[in-house]
């Protein structure tokens, strides 16, 4: 009941109507008031469980680590959006929930307090296996896709530009940069100075 009412919510919102969950879930509408108290509860734990990051995590672990780097990328990065983009689905039925008091608030042991930390330190051992190729540490790099990832699920922070599978693979691989004509490898990785304007930025 809880996998069929998860992609209504990303189309009706809290909207939707019990006799949907009934018949995506191909069951008698009574039957889900014998597992649930009414429909709010029904939204309710769809969205924890959308929410949820354990499969995600999970997924990352199946992840062939003895394959190429950028095939590890592309499979990272592909696991990545599809949970990002059903996240950013349900944001208004979060924030509807919130604002009606309806949905509690993350505690210590709620696995949506410690969603970020999780998926970064899953991405971070996939990096690990692979150390010898990269030029950032396996932490930073991790944190490099998730930023992209998350930054272009957002159309509000990239002005309606949606960076698609294979282009955040290329430039999580290969950066920004043209690589140097004589070895056509990046150059190394150096910490750049702040400006005085980048510090008043962080201020």
């Amino acid at each position: 009941m809880i996998d069929a009412t998860v992609p209504l919510l990303a189309v009706h919102g809290v909207g939707v109507t019990t006799r949907q969950i009934a018949e995506a879930a191909e069951v008698a509408e009574g039957t889900l008031f014998r597992v649930f108290a009414d429909k709010d509860e029904i939204v309710q734990s769809a969205l924890v469980s959308a929410l949820d990051p354990a499969p995600l995590v999970a997924a990352m672990a199946a992840i062939d680590r003895r394959r190429p780097l950028a095939m590890v990328v592309d499979d990272a990065v592909r696991l990545l959006l599809a949970h990002q983009r059903r996240v950013v689905a349900l944001l208004p039925v979060a924030h509807h929930l919130h604002a009606a008091g309806s949905l509690p608030k993350p505690t210590d042991g709620d696995p949506r307090t410690h969603s970020v930390r999780a998926v970064l330190a899953a991405i971070t051992d996939l990096f690990a296996s692979h150390q010898a190729a990269l030029r950032l540490p396996p932490p930073m790099a991790a944190v490099v896709l998730v930023s992209m990832v998350h930054g272009t699920s957002l159309p509000t922070t990239t002005g309606g530009i949606m960076l698609d599978q294979s282009l955040i693979v290329d430039v999580v691989l290969h950066g920004i940069q043209q690589m140097d004509p004589a070895t056509s490898v990046p150059p190394p990785f150096t910490q750049p100075s702040r400006t005085r304007a980048a510090e008043q930025l962080v201020e």
